[in-house]
């Protein structure tokens, strides 16, 4: 394969729900609600309706979003407004994208200041919780073709090739490859020709990003980008943004070591021998671009209900009463189960299969006690554990 080097590295899309207390001036709404009825008009072709706001210019839908009164637009940002502060118990009030533009130009960290001190001018906020983050790497190098079968290795369920320009996901540009997709939900990823994507899109500002890093402007930037939504982002240990910076790189070494790999198939059946190719292996040791890894696992927790499992201990103990009553009686039957699990329970055989099925209820990907054993040793630390109901 021809040169390759990184072109550009960060975050290309963040979204932050932000709780808030309570709103300083409720009547300063007034505006967002003459505003938005304008915006309704005819006449403003329901594109929306221009506004001074805080001092910052912005665009008003004429309708909110999934319990969000008013919807704000401008170049940096799009701001959902919930009615009431309720302190985030229902939902953020305030939920805001960060457009990719606005982070590749002032950086994610001065991107989330900035709105925060605008943020403060009209309310109290509480906490911040990031709803998605998009990590990305680009490299100026060609376009690689892959054997979705062979060389791909990945947690992902889905695999796809796509192009930018066509809405569905398989599809080729004058027989030319552009792009994959791999896994939905709350982790995915893409690989796919950015070059062809500004022109698409009109993003030629992302031109002045790569030359930042000597690109030629004539070879292609390829796009490696992993879309990270809440769930994921938990597992990571990831609730605020200062969560999200402190674990980006260890987010981008899972993503590109633990989750998908792009490798030279090999001659042994276990694909976790098989070697990264040379390209991603860059990719993979590029972590480092992201900040400092902190040696953070991801833990993911099984759907273990509890009422669900006293339903079937329930059951058979019934059934060992049962067992025990056609010769003994039902009373003397439900004393001696009484006194095997007081046995049972006390006993240290008891104790040690808990701690061992503590390691299997809410671990890593892999069930494996001694590799979670191995990662604490070398200094990782477990950020949190989300259980499900």
């Amino acid at each position: 394969m021809d040169k390759i080097k990184v072109a550009a590295s960060g975050i290309d899309t963040l979204v932050i729900g932000f709780e808030i207390q309570e709103y300083l001036d409720t009547e300063c709404f007034e505006m967002l609600t003459e505003a938005k009825e304008k915006a309704g008009e005819r006449m403003f072709n329901s594109k929306g309706y221009g506004l001074e706001w805080f001092g910052v210019e912005f665009s008003i839908s004429a309708r909110g979003s999934k319990g969000y009164e008013w919807v704000l637009r401008n170049a940096d940002v799009t701001v959902c407004i919930a009615r009431e502060a309720k302190g985030g118990s229902i939902m953020p009030e305030v939920y805001v994208t960060f457009s990719s533009q606005n982070l590749w130009a002032n950086g994610p960290e001065k991107a989330v200041s900035d709105f925060t001190q605008w943020l403060l001018g009209w309310a109290v906020p509480k906490n911040n919780r990031v709803s998605r983050a998009d990590l990305c790497l680009d490299m100026e190098m060609p376009f690689p073709v892959l054997n979705m079968e062979t060389e791909v290795v990945t947690h992902a369920r889905v695999k796809a090739e796509y192009l930018e320009s066509d809405k569905l996901e398989h599809y080729l540009n004058c027989r030319k490859h552009t792009g994959y997709k791999f896994g939905q939900g709350d982790l995915s990823a893409r690989i796919y020709d950015k070059t062809l994507e500004i022109t698409l899109k009109q993003k030629e500002w992302m031109r002045e990003i790569w030359k930042a890093s000597d690109w030629d402007t004539k070879s292609s930037v390829i796009r490696f980008e992993f879309q990270c939504r809440r769930h994921f982002l938990k597992e990571m240990g990831v609730t605020t943004f200062t969560d999200l910076m402190d674990t980006l790189a260890d987010i981008w070494r899972y993503c590109t070591s633990n989750w998908l790999r792009i490798c030279d198939k090999g001659s042994e059946t276990n694909q976790a021998r098989w070697e990264s190719k040379d390209y991603w292996q860059i990719i993979q040791q590029s972590f480092n671009l992201f900040g400092q890894a902190n040696g953070v696992i991801r833990m993911k927790a099984k759907q273990v209900r509890y009422d669900h499992l006293i339903r079937q201990i329930r059951g058979c103990m019934v059934s060992a009463v049962a067992s025990l009553g056609s010769g003994m009686g039902s009373v003397a039957g439900m004393v001696k189960l009484k006194q095997d699990l007081y046995e049972m329970f006390t006993s240290e055989e008891f104790k040690d299969d808990i701690a061992k099925r503590q390691g299997l209820v809410s671990n890593i990907d892999t069930p494996s006690n001694h590799l979670l054993e191995t990662a604490l040793k070398m200094g990782a630390k477990i950020e949190g554990v989300e259980w499900k109901e």
